[in-house]
């Protein structure tokens, strides 16, 4: 912690390019939101250039944000790139399949760069269409893209231990991968008492009785329908979001729910803490991957909820248990008893209460930024003196 406290006293903060050319802001999905909070946490500690598919006007206090349009082709956009990158001291690069041109960038102008794998894409999400088909050929083409491409970054930073181990597995340098994982903004939930989520949920039209939400992109992975054999009828469920690229099986998982779900299509980042605050418990049933890949994730859903103080349920995937204690939450396959558990008001303000405290003490948004900016000194530091001792 003392270099990184030395960092932000600096008068000079050390200057980062953040890449993520595959990601839309404003955000609307998991992606877009762990970029707005990380670098509005980042921008705290360091000088900071994001460039992304945002808006020619999306503007942040004290972030530069420049738009691309290449999404994961980021080479079509090399020289947008090479301009932003001459004077930082580090480049920050989310790594998606085929995303190389901040690689590249950042190897001819001998500067650092961070590649963050966010999600484990070789643990397949089986789509229920054509794709499945392809998946082997997918996998090997990603396979061979993660041992050329992406272990010829400096370091490597993933969100959980368990992609960690799965990045080794398949020969990446372990001494190369560190675990950052995603965060929680408590300041964004303010808590309200009873009066308050009543007049909450008439202004969302929400019904009285007690509500289990799961939000995401509704993929086949998500689980929506393990929730279909909870035989609870006075329970409402509130099922929030949904992927273009799903919409097929949404379709299908909408025509089969029981008459006690609804389905919300997606709604704004800075909107769905009103329906998080209005909710009594938050589910997250996931699948594990259709292949031996660990699913690995760390569902800023799930984080959100944390820091909005309310109970968690969530299935027994890799990952899960990196961020959720039975403290906070309810890590199950058996979602009826966990639900029926938390009829229990005070058990549900017990576990809210120590999600809250867990998010504010240890997964916060800014914790994730201390992390990063402690491996960006190290990773300047350590490039610094490469050339010092290549120069003798």
């Amino acid at each position: 912690m003392k270099a990184i406290d030395k960092t932000i006293s600096m008068k000079d903060k050390i200057k980062v390019l953040l890449l993520a050319p595959n990601i839309e802001l404003p955000p609307h999905e998991g992606g877009g939101v762990h970029l707005i909070e990380v670098s509005r946490a980042l921008s705290k500690m360091c000088k900071l250039k994001v460039l992304c598919n945002c808006g020619k006007d999306f503007k942040e206090k004290e972030i530069e944000f420049y738009h691309t349009s290449a999404g994961r082709f980021s080479l079509l956009d090399i020289r947008k790139i090479w301009k932003l990158a001459k004077d930082v001291d580090i480049i920050h690069s989310r790594i998606d399949p085929f995303e190389i041109g901040g690689l590249i960038v950042a190897k001819i102008l001998k500067k650092p760069i961070i590649g963050e794998v966010n999600r484990n894409f070789l643990a397949w999400e089986k789509r229920y269409s054509i794709v499945d088909f392809f998946f082997p050929f997918i996998y090997l083409v990603l396979l061979l893209w993660l041992k050329l491409i992406v272990s010829r970054v400096d370091r490597i930073i993933c969100v959980s231990e368990s992609s960690r181990k799965s990045l080794i597995k398949h020969g990446l340098d372990e001494k190369k991968i560190d675990v950052v994982s995603n965060g929680g903004n408590p300041h964004r939930f303010e808590q309200l008492n009873e009066k308050e989520v009543k007049e909450l949920r008439k202004k969302l039209s929400l019904p009285e009785n007690l509500i289990v939400l799961l939000m995401g992109r509704l993929a086949p992975i998500d689980g929506v329908d393990r929730l279909f054999d909870v035989k609870l009828k006075d329970i409402n469920f509130l099922i929030i979001g949904g992927k273009r690229k799903y919409k097929r099986y949404i379709a299908k998982m909408k025509k089969k729910a029981p008459s006690n779900f609804t389905f919300i299509d997606s709604i704004p980042y800075e909107e769905i803490k009103h329906y998080i605050l209005a909710s009594d418990i938050i589910i997250a049933p996931f699948r594990e991957s259709s292949n031996k890949e660990e699913l690995g994730p760390s569902p800023i859903g799930i984080l959100d909820a944390m820091a909005a103080g309310k109970p968690i349920i969530a299935s027994d995937v890799s990952g899960i248990r990196e961020i959720l204690s039975d403290r906070e939450g309810i890590i199950t396959n058996n979602f009826a008893e966990a639900i029926q558990r938390l009829r229990d008001k005070n058990l549900r303000e017990k576990k809210g209460k120590a999600a809250r405290e867990k998010i504010e003490k240890e997964l916060s948004w800014d914790h994730t930024a201390q992390k990063l900016v402690r491996i960006y000194n190290q990773e300047i530091r350590r490039k610094l003196e490469s050339a010092g001792s290549s120069g003798k």
